[in-house]
């Protein structure tokens, strides 16, 4: 078997193949689950669904990673008043914190902070009620909650805050967008950025949560989408400017050194940063590299595709060097996984017969995934069945 698992290994770094998301699910059980080599460097290309005969796109290198399943002993987060799984909206440290109610429905809302290793529920001190439905959670980082919330009084604007989880202390740091530019935020790692298009402050904000200092980035707001933020470290995807003389791409801002990089982009869908702000990896819809998932090494300045489809994903989260995408809705090719910027492991999930992964994310030191079980077809009231939402620790 030694001699086996050698025979498969190679680089692969070549450019990757065009073959279809099923045979991408096929080859996953066929070798990157094989056991016996499972944690070696093997010889399997990240395959592409779309691209002209012949196209070729560089792929990166992977680790094989053991499947992730569910056991008898995998945790599941707890049920809310009403019999349904509790929402996670984000992580810190040990303790998971839960949204109790739909944000939409307009019905009553509550957190909790949950503690997965001993089941311990307690709830956020005042953040409960009206006040609390209006409020969209995007990451947590040690005790503050990074929340934004419409502005009524300024259409297509919104307040940037942070609440304390544990004191119920809450307070503005920023706003985002106006009448005529959509207001973009986003959180991870400590850090929170969003745009911010009034007339003296044109550009990028950047907040550190540990030591409360603000910087701004000299930006073109309305052209800005897909923004990303980690360890000082600011990009945003840029669209094809007016007079079509700079070609889509992201723009990469490093505060510190006050350097700037640019990467190749085409219909960039979203965009994150790992942790140390070094790794970049998007979510391509289409264009002249094909779609899917790419990473770039922004220090080595190399980079490629590690997977590839049209419906591989709609949204990605990060957290530390932790990887995962948010699988399409309605593709039964589609699936969900785990990969380590640094170590190159690819996990993914493998879900039992005749369910699919819905949720997929990693927050805090925790992935969650979620399967649906979904009725067979022409049965009456086809739609998904509930499912239960899952929970495995991170390794260090």
């Amino acid at each position: 078997m030694e001699r086996a698992c050698d025979a498969r290994r190679r680089r692969t770094d070549a450019p990757s193949s065009d073959v279809g998301l099923p045979a991408l699910l096929l080859l996953a059980l066929a070798t990157v689950f094989s056991t016996a080599c499972a944690g070696r460097f093997i010889g399997v290309q990240p395959p592409a669904r779309i691209g002209p005969s012949g196209s070729s796109v560089p792929g990166v290198g992977l680790v094989a990673g053991a499947p992730i399943v569910v056991t008898a002993s995998t945790r599941q987060v707890p049920a809310g008043p009403d019999g349904r799984p509790l929402t996670p909206v984000g992580s810190s440290n040990a303790t998971v914190l839960l949204r109790s109610g739909s944000q939409f429905s307009g019905g009553p809302v509550s957190y909790e902070l949950w503690d997965p290793t001993t089941g311990a529920l307690a709830t956020v001190p005042g953040w409960t009620g009206d006040d609390a439905v209006k409020d969209r959670v995007l990451g947590v980082f040690e005790d503050w909650a990074v929340v934004t919330r419409d502005q009524p009084s300024l259409a297509g604007s919104v307040s940037v805050e942070l609440r304390n989880v544990r004191s119920g202390e809450s307070h503005q740091i920023g706003t985002s967008g106006d009448s005529s530019t959509q207001g973009r935020v986003v959180a991870a790692n400590g850090w929170v950025a969003w745009t911010d298009s009034s007339q003296n402050h044109s550009g990028v904000w950047l907040y550190e949560i540990a030591g409360g200092k603000n910087t701004i980035v000299p930006a073109m707001v309305k052209r800005i989408s897909s923004l990303a933020v980690a360890n000082g470290v600011v990009a945003w995807w840029q669209g094809q400017s007016f007079n079509s003389s700079q070609p889509p791409r992201i723009v990469v801002r490093d505060i510190a050194s006050n350097d700037f990089q640019f990467v190749a982009a085409s219909e960039v869908r979203a965009l994150v940063l790992s942790s140390d702000g070094q790794t970049l990896v998007w979510l391509q819809d289409a264009g002249t590299g094909g779609p899917g998932i790419y990473v770039h090494d922004l220090k080595a300045g190399s980079g490629g595709r590690l997977l590839g489809g049209q419906s591989i994903g709609v949204s990605l989260s990060v957290s530390g060097d932790y990887l995962s995408w948010q699988p399409g809705s309605g593709s039964g090719a589609s699936t969900a996984g785990l990969y380590n910027v640094k170590t190159h492991e690819l996990r993914f999930v493998q879900s039992a017969p005749g369910a699919s992964t819905t949720l997929s994310r990693v927050m805090g030191q925790w992935f969650l995934w979620s399967d649906f079980a979904r009725q067979p077809s022409g049965a009456s009231g086809a739609s998904p069945l509930a499912g239960c939402c899952y929970i495995l620790r991170l390794p260090n």
